[in-house]
């Protein structure tokens, strides 16, 4: 029996923000999801070019949370 685990993950940047470490918690995040864990992304509000307005938003069923910076 495989348990559920609530897992939280802390990343600067998220989709749509492009990048290596974007790009790994994304797919991974697809994969734990698939496999029945609920995951939030904490993360920044910048695109690195300026601010993302939705502050909570659900990429493919991750769910992310940005914070001001």
């Amino acid at each position: 029996m495989v348990r559920k685990m609530k897992i939280i993950k802390v990343s600067s940047f998220f989709w749509p923000v492009k990048g290596g470490m974007e790009g790994h918690l994304y797919y991974e995040g697809k994969e734990l999801i698939k496999s029945g864990h609920d995951l939030q992304i904490l993360t920044s509000d910048s695109s690195r070019n300026g601010k993302i307005k939705k502050k909570f938003s659900l990429v493919d069923g991750i769910a992310v949370t940005r914070f001001p910076t």
